[in-house]
C-alpha cells in the first residue's frame, strides 16, 4: 500500500515538475523535457545492478539571459544486493540545480552545462527502517541533452555515476 502511494506521489510530482511551467515562453531560447530511464548504462561495474529507475522525468529551460532552470525527479527501486538501502523499497529523488558553474553551451538541439546539484532522497533509514530524508551534494555535475536523450554525469569519489534518459520534447 505504501509503495503504491509513493508511486502515485512520484507520478504526480513528475507531472507537476516536468509539464507545468511558470516560465514565460517568449524569453525561453532552449526547452527540453523527457524521461529518466536507467543508471550507468555503459558501466561494467556489477554495483550498478543494485537499483533501477522505476519512473522519472526531467525538464530544462534556458532563457535569453543564460539562466538555467533544470528540474528532475525519479522513483528508484532498491535491488536485492543493495548494501546501503533496504532491498525492495522505493526511494524518491528530487534533483535541484543550485548553481551553474560553466555554460550553458547550446548548439542546435544539443545543450550542455556544468553545475552544483543537490539530490533530495526520500528513502528509508537502514538501521530503523523508518522513512528518512537524505541530502546528497554533487558539485561539478554535467548535464548533456539533445534530441536523443539526456545524460547526467555525477562525479563521485570512486567513479562518475551516470543517469540516462530519453527526450520527449525539444525546442530551440
Amino acid at each position: 500500500m505504501k509503495s503504491k502511494m509513493l508511486l502515485a506521489l512520484a507520478g504526480l510530482l513528475i507531472v507537476s515538475m516536468v509539464v507545468v511551467s511558470p516560465v514565460s515562453a517568449e524569453k525561453v531560447i532552449y526547452r527540453a523535457s523527457g524521461t529518466l530511464d536507467e543508471y550507468n548504462p555503459l558501466s561494467t561495474n556489477p554495483r550498478v545492478l543494485w537499483d533501477w529507475i522505476v519512473v522519472g522525468g526531467w525538464r530544462i529551460k534556458i532563457d535569453e539571459d543564460g539562466e538555467v532552470d533544470f528540474r528532475a525527479c525519479y522513483l528508484e527501486k532498491n535491488g536485492p544486493d543493495n548494501e546501503i538501502d533496504i532491498p525492495g523499497t522505493l526511494d524518491l529523488f528530487i534533483i535541484v540545480l543550485k548553481e551553474v558553474t560553466s555554460g550553458p553551451i547550446i548548439s542546435g538541439d544539443n545543450c550542455e552545462f556544468v553545475g552544483d546539484f543537490v539530490f533530495y532522497k526520500f528513502g528509508h533509514d537502514l538501521a530503523t527502517g523508518k522513512p528518512k530524508l537524505f541530502l546528497l551534494d554533487f558539485p561539478d555535475a554535467t548535464i548533456v541533452t539533445d534530441d536523443s536523450g539526456i545524460w547526467i554525469y555525477l562525479p563521485t569519489i570512486q567513479e562518475v555515476w551516470t543517469i540516462r534518459g530519453s527526450t520527449l520534447s525539444i525546442h530551440y
